[in-house]
């Protein structure tokens, strides 16, 4: 992950934002008390998307169990 003091990515923001547009990979913002991480905006969906669906009691682990489950206890036909 590439890092960036805020007074060099201030100064090629645009650049920036394309690279992460492109790469998809995150860039750290640094200054003298805090830091951030700019990211692109599709990731961010995503990442909001999967927060989301976790939070959800009993999601974790539904997902969890069906990574775990082989393709042969997959349902044939769906029962709607």
């Amino acid at each position: 992950m590439m890092t960036f003091s805020v007074k060099e990515a201030s100064a090629k923001l645009s650049e920036l934002m394309e690279d992460i547009a492109v790469s998809h990979e995150p860039v750290v913002i640094t200054s003298k008390h805090y830091n951030a991480v700019l990211v692109a905006e599709d990731h961010w969906k995503v990442i909001n998307e999967t927060l989301h669906f976790l939070s959800a009691p009993g999601m974790r682990k539904s997902i969890l169990g069906g990574m775990q489950e082989g393709i042969e206890g997959a349902a044939k036909e769906l029962k709607w």
